[in-house]
C-alpha cells in the first residue's frame, strides 16, 4: 500500500501539469479561433450590400421591365399556405 502511495505522490505533480497544460492548450485555440473569426468578418468585404438601382436595372436588363419582376412573391395567401400556423407565425400541431 506504501508503494502505491509512493508513486501517486511522485506521478501527482506530472498529472496535475500536464492537465494545465492541456486547460491552456484548450483557452489559447478558442481564443485564436474567435479572433480569427471575428477578424474574418470584419474584413470581408461586404457583398451583401446591393443598390437596389442597380439591381433593378439589372433585372429590367434581363427581363424587359422591372414591373414584371417581383423577388418576393406576394401572390400566395395565408389560405393558400401547405403548413398550418397560428395567429403568431408558429406551425400548428395537430
Amino acid at each position: 500500500m506504501s508503494d502505491i502511495s509512493k508513486l501517486l505522490q511522485e506521478a501527482k505533480p506530472l498529472y496535475l501539469k500536464r492537465k494545465k497544460r492541456r486547460n491552456q492548450f484548450k483557452l489559447a485555440t478558442g481564443v485564436l479561433g474567435c479572433v480569427l473569426f471575428v477578424n474574418l468578418m470584419i474584413g470581408m468585404p461586404q457583398y451583401n450590400r446591393i443598390n437596389e438601382a442597380e439591381l433593378d436595372n439589372f433585372y429590367g436588363y434581363l427581363y424587359g421591365s422591372v414591373e414584371e419582376i417581383s423577388l418576393i412573391d406576394t401572390s400566395v395567401s395565408e389560405g393558400d399556405s401547405v403548413i398550418p400556423t397560428d395567429e403568431y407565425g408558429f406551425i400548428m400541431v395537430i
